[in-house]
């Protein structure tokens, strides 16, 4: 099964967490923004530790101070912390992108505390229709 036929399933099954891997992380966001449409009114907005938050669509940008928790969306680069804050503030059938969330995975409390927060996100994330994709990178 091609990606983009995966992902429209589980958009349409109202899977709550994904993980993607993917040698092409900008074709990926790409079909993903595709599938949506030009016009659509589903949030999207990435993370990844070094810009922080940044939508990716104008549903994106009318909410992305809202779901970085009236902070600078740069400055919210703790993964954990950022999560924690989605949990309450991404608007319904938003999609919340992760790029290499795998990565901090780790066997100690860092790892743990992101493992967790991810985790956290299933039930809330899956009673409004809200996804959080892991996209995992391969260099």
């Amino acid at each position: 099964m091609k990606f983009r036929e995966a992902f429209e399933a589980a958009s349409n099954a109202g899977v709550p967490l994904m993980a993607i891997t993917t040698n092409d992380p900008t074709s990926t966001v790409r079909v993903i923004l595709d599938v949506l449409g030009e016009d659509t009114i589903v949030p999207v907005v990435v993370w990844d530790i070094v810009t922080g938050l940044k939508p990716l669509n104008e549903a994106g940008k009318a909410c992305i101070s809202v779901v970085a928790g009236g902070q600078e969306p740069a400055a919210r680069t703790v993964l954990a912390e950022m999560l924690d804050t989605a949990r309450t503030t991404l608007p319904d059938n938003g999609i919340l992108i992760i790029k290499n969330a795998h990565r901090y995975l780790t066997d100690n409390l860092a790892g743990a505390n992101v493992s967790q927060a991810i985790w956290n996100e299933r039930n809330p994330f899956k009673e409004n229709g809200r996804m959080l994709i892991d996209r995992k990178s391969v260099v």
